[in-house]
């Protein structure tokens, strides 16, 4: 049975994940992994968006942050000579702490820092630049 953290986080237990198979998730897992779907998505979007108009942009590839430094935003890029960092979210991401933390040193150092829910949103960001 689920014990009350996995519970609390929406996760199933390893005993009732054998019982189902690989494949069995809870509501909860389903909302995050179609979220994770629909971030890679808008991912994709906003990098085409940059390669289009040749905007200088840092990011990683999506889903291997392993080794980046927690709270470093999805898109750092340079354009009309400011440093703009983007964190990317899907309507039903959360904003991390560290995520927070790095955007207002950001601009504490004179950089824009943003969260953008679509390209719409990157889009505006660039124009008020």
């Amino acid at each position: 049975m689920m014990d009350l953290n996995d519970a609390q986080k929406g996760l199933m237990s390893d005993a009732d994940r054998k019982q189902f198979g690989k494949a069995a998730m809870t509501g909860a897992e389903a909302q995050r992994r179609f979220a994770n779907g629909e971030e890679n998505k808008l991912h994709k979007v906003v990098r085409s968006y940059l390669d289009i108009y040749g905007i200088y942009y840092e990011c990683e590839p999506f889903g291997r942050r392993a080794a980046v430094k927690a709270g470093r935003p999805d898109f750092r890029l340079c354009y009309k000579g400011r440093f703009i960092g983007i964190e990317l979210k899907t309507v039903a991401g959360v904003v991390s702490k560290e995520q927070v933390d790095t955007m207002d040193q950001i601009r504490a150092g004179g950089g824009i820092a943003a969260v953008c829910y679509s390209l719409r949103d990157v889009i505006d960001l660039l124009r008020r630049c």
